[in-house]
């Protein structure tokens, strides 16, 4: 890779830095202040995504659970009738679809949970 006649990693990448640090400097210190101090305000209140990594799920998920349901014979014909159409439903978005429902779900009753305690 050649950047202004160059082809030496370490100046293709000091000049990369001083272009992007010239390119997005403030140019009024007071209004660079100004929002500063107005996104530290924002943050002292900001609680959180309540959807963390450790509580998401994916699609992927979704599919494996859907596919490895079982048709049993204990909780009757309508259970099998719907583990049939969702197990042969053969559109991927309808699997997108439910992993957003049931996101939304989970973020709802966070958010339950958070403004009841």
């Amino acid at each position: 890779m050649q950047v202004d006649g160059c082809v030496d990693d370490s100046v293709i990448i000091n000049k990369s830095v001083d272009h992007f640090r010239q390119s997005y400097s403030c140019r009024n210190k007071f209004r660079a202040d100004a929002l500063f101090d107005q996104f530290n305000r924002l943050r002292s209140a900001y609680v959180g995504d309540l959807l963390s990594a450790s509580r998401a799920f994916d699609t992927e998920l979704v599919s494996k659970v859907v596919f490895d349901l079982h048709q049993g014979k204990s909780t009757g014909y309508l259970w099998v009738l719907h583990v049939n159409i969702l197990q042969y439903c053969h559109h991927p978005s309808i699997l997108v679809l439910f992993t957003k429902l049931f996101q939304l779900i989970l973020v709802v009753s966070l958010t339950v949970l958070i403004i009841v305690t």
